[in-house]
């Protein structure tokens, strides 16, 4: 969001978020912060093409050149991901990872999050492979089940990570 008080039809109101009024901005930026390109929301559209996260990624990737796309990593958090984004992104060789809410697994379902938070420990995981676009999606369970899409990474190697725990200190 950009912050902006002033009178205009773009200008956003999003409850309970830092900035509060403004313009709201869809971005693609590199690693180091850097603006490659930016799409302004001007609100809902009639023309409707899917989903507005599959709409925003295809239009900020477009400005890329296609002999640059195997060289670009995406990384997005659910609001943008699913399993057909991922398919799209592999088909275009576009290395791609972000968070996936559980109804957009598509092909891939995993265990359900009540299933995994209530029998599971921290550090269990659950995957899926979906070998005919290589898309694998993870679920593991920290302080909350967490999902995770990708089209370049795999499970292989398996770490572990130490954590801090107020019950175990």
């Amino acid at each position: 969001m950009v912050r902006y008080y002033g009178r205009h039809s773009a200008k956003m109101f999003m409850r309970g978020k830092p900035i509060k009024f403004g313009y709201k901005l869809w971005c693609l930026c590199s690693s180091s912060g850097y603006l490659y390109n930016f799409e302004p929301y001007c609100g809902k559209t009639d023309e409707v093409e899917g989903p507005l996260g599959s709409r925003i990624i295809t239009n900020l990737i477009s400005s890329i050149p296609a002999d640059q796309y195997d060289k670009h990593e995406l990384f997005f958090d659910n609001f943008f991901t699913s399993h057909k984004i991922m398919c799209y992104l592999s088909d275009k060789k576009f290395k791609a990872t972000g968070t996936v809410r559980e109804t957009r697994t598509g092909k891939c379902p995993l265990m359900a999050s009540k299933q995994t938070e209530k029998q599971k420990e921290r550090g269990f995981f659950d995957h899926r492979f979906d070998e005919a676009n290589e898309i694998l999606i993870i679920k593991w369970n920290d302080n909350k089940p967490v999902s995770l899409a990708t089209n370049y990474s795999f499970i292989e190697p398996l770490g572990q990570a130490k954590r801090y725990s107020r019950k175990d200190k």
